[in-house]
């Protein structure tokens, strides 16, 4: 504060209740000491935080489908060397199978 500079930062105030509510604070010192505002950010928090749930199901999602495409290429392949190793036709054709 001696230097002048502000400083912001974000914190979390918890109720007795158990609820919280975040808020943004700049501080920023004045001649006769410091000006602090309070910006309730608590809307914008929980909207973060959803979305950080939502980009993480869809994540697991992800790699789930890939994981299950990657088998079914893998099982075509194999189906067509069974049937190689039968003397029949290949039942996949393509460059996935």
């Amino acid at each position: 504060m001696t230097e002048g500079t502000p400083i912001g930062l974000e914190t979390e105030y918890f109720h007795a209740d158990g609820s919280s509510e975040w808020f943004q604070l700049v501080v920023q010192p004045v001649p006769d000491g410091l000006f602090v505002l309070s910006l309730d950010i608590t809307a914008r928090k929980r909207a973060e935080e959803k979305i950080r749930g939502q980009i993480e199901e869809l994540r697991r999602w992800h790699e789930v489908t890939l994981g299950r495409e990657e088998r079914i290429i893998a099982l075509k392949h194999e189906v067509n060397g069974l049937l190689a190793a039968a003397g029949l036709p290949p039942r996949y054709q393509g460059g996935d199978a």
